[in-house]
């Protein structure tokens, strides 16, 4: 016998007359053999009350076999035979390093294609695949790798841009895993194409005038731009795509040179873009009255002409303003889709009490969905309770919140929405998760970790409790807002404490939201890049993968795992 583990057994010894400590190389037991074997009392099986007789990790059973003993591939359960130093002892591998590994993988340009060939070596653990294909700074498809535990895809794409390839591994236990391919640009006819970078010639300020009112695309390789521009230090007013040309959009950082008054970026047109790129800071102050550069928008403003920011980190803004906010973001109009917005900060100043002063989003218009908003504060600088601004997220009019998670933020009114109604028209929060948000102002009631309505005087009429109530439709908080909400205690994120909001498969957020596309939706995939509706729409940014789970043999009983 060799590399097997025995334990629980008893037996009756023959009467033959060889030794029997010689028949045993390399295993493991309850009892000492010989000096080649493992005496244990706990060979840290999975799970050995149900059969599952995987070697953890940590037990004395993993890389201890004899090599050369066995010419099967792959163990028990179908997993790889030898993975690690060596094999290990027993019937079945430890898979320690469950994520996926690649075989020959690469992403070429030839022949005015880009070619995309992967060879993808998974372990029995990998319950499902897919690759992701982004071109310009958006999901162009997903495509399923399959279950076999070697995979080979060859993909090709003659659309001129610049791809990126992503891989998306789901493990049996709630694990994902990703990785990048590759990435590679495709030239076609450059006439309205610039490419930027941060040696120059032309900075990405030039580049965006240069294409004129006929529009077209600027590329920005990898680096940080810096403009010293007053007030904006970027402004897209024609039908220009501005592209982060790398596979993580904090490869391409944004930021302004100035100190106060300081924005990053204007979009005020409607086929106005930005994608893939990381937004940073900005500074908008003003005692009182109006500041140089506006009172609104730190980071990002999006005029009522309209725009669309994709795929982008928008972080740190500051807005410490009389009457305005939107650290990060602000919007009269357009689309912000896919991003993370984090941090960023806004305060109310001087003694004017307008409702949506001191927020680090704020909506007065458009659509903003499949974001994570984290860690943003919104606050009023008086400290006082009659005051009405103050919170990390403001909404007013027509503008919708969709499929977003608000996390961790603080505020003083509320700990994440501050309803204000115009007219008789309200805005609205469908599928929205709120985690963990406090409300700072004292005596704060437990609705007011979620939402507060606007006591604005304007309107003849301020917004109420029911109005503000109203706004929200299948949304998931802390507190139950109304009927189409719900309140679960536990949200099932992957780990919420260091800001991953995926969707574990038994979260109650799964397939409980209100249909995406009658809600509004536009973009086809979440946050993270994968399809947005499998089955029906979760409620949050992320949409639980839904993989296809396979069976693994385990004695004589069949476990999915």
């Amino acid at each position: 016998m060799a590399t097997d583990a025995a334990f629980g057994s008893t037996s009756r010894s023959g009467t033959g007359t060889a030794t029997p400590e010689n028949y045993f190389k390399n295993c493991a037991a309850s009892v000492e053999i010989n000096d080649t074997c493992v005496v244990t009392a706990d060979p840290k099986f999975a799970d050995a009350a149900t059969g599952d007789l995987t070697p953890q990790a940590d037990s004395e059973l993993v890389d201890a076999g004899k090599a050369g003993e066995t010419t099967a591939a792959y163990d028990v359960y179908g997993g790889e035979r030898v993975f690690g130093a060596a094999i290990d002892i027993g019937a079945a591998e430890c898979l320690a390093d469950l994520s996926p590994r690649l075989g020959e993988h690469d992403v070429t340009v030839a022949d005015g294609k880009v070619c995309v060939d992967v060879s993808l070596l998974k372990e029995s653990a990998i319950v499902d695949m897919k690759l992701r294909i982004y071109r310009d700074g958006v999901v162009l498809e997903e495509k399923p790798v399959g279950v076999a535990y070697e995979t080979s895809l060859h993909l090709e794409y003659d659309e001129p841009g610049y791809y990126a390839v992503k891989y998306m591994a789901y493990g049996a236990e709630d694990d994902v895993y990703e990785g990048v391919i590759g990435d590679g640009y495709l030239a076609g006819d450059e006439t309205n194409v610039r490419i930027v970078t941060p040696t120059g010639p032309m900075t990405l300020q030039e580049a965006i005038y240069d294409l004129g009112t006929a529009g077209g695309k600027v590329y920005v390789d990898p680096g940080t731009y810096s403009s010293a521009t007053p007030i904006d230090a970027y402004v897209i007013s024609n039908a220009v795509t501005v592209i982060g040309r790398a596979t993580d959009p904090r490869q391409v950082k944004l930021v302004h040179k100035s100190g106060v008054n300081s924005r990053i970026i204007r979009l005020s047109h409607a086929q106005a873009a930005l994608r893939n790129v990381w937004v940073s800071g900005g500074y908008i102050f003003s005692e009182s009255g109006a500041s140089p550069a506006g009172n609104d928008g730190g980071g990002v403003y999006i005029t009522s002409k309209g725009g669309t920011v994709e795929n982008c980190v928008i972080s740190d803004g500051v807005t410490l303003v009389y009457a305005g906010g939107g650290g990060n973001v602000y919007m009269l109009g357009g689309r912000v889709a896919n991003c993370l917005i984090e941090g960023g900060y806004s305060c109310n100043k001087g003694d004017d009490p307008w409702s949506f002063s001191g927020s680090s989003v704020c909506l007065h218009g458009g659509l903003m969905e499949n974001c994570v908003i984290r860690k943003a504060v919104g606050h009023e600088e008086s400290g006082s309770a009659t005051r009405l601004g103050g919170a990390p997220i403001m909404l007013y009019d027509t503008a919708k919140l969709l499929n977003c998670t608000v996390a961790d933020c603080l505020g003083w009114q509320a700990g994440a929405v501050l309803v204000r109604r115009n007219g008789k028209t309200i805005p609205s929060v469908v599928n929205c998760a709120f985690y963990n948000n406090k409300a700072l102002i004292a005596d704060a009631v437990e609705s007011q970790s979620v939402y507060k309505e606007s006591t604005h005087r304007s309107n003849t009429k301020t917004t109420t409790p029911e109005e503000a109530r109203s706004a929200f439709d299948h949304c998931a908080a802390t507190h139950k807002i109304n009927d189409s909400c719900i309140a679960p205690t536990d949200f099932g994120f992957a780990d919420a404490a260091n800001g991953d909001y995926s969707l574990t498969s038994g979260s109650p957020l799964v397939n409980v939201g209100a249909d995406y596309t009658a809600t509004g939706g536009v973009s086809a995939y979440d946050f993270l890049g994968a399809t947005r509706v499998v089955k029906v729409v979760d409620i949050g940014a992320c949409e639980c993968p839904k993989v296809k789970l396979k069976p693994r043999l385990a004695g004589t009983f069949i476990f999915i795992r």
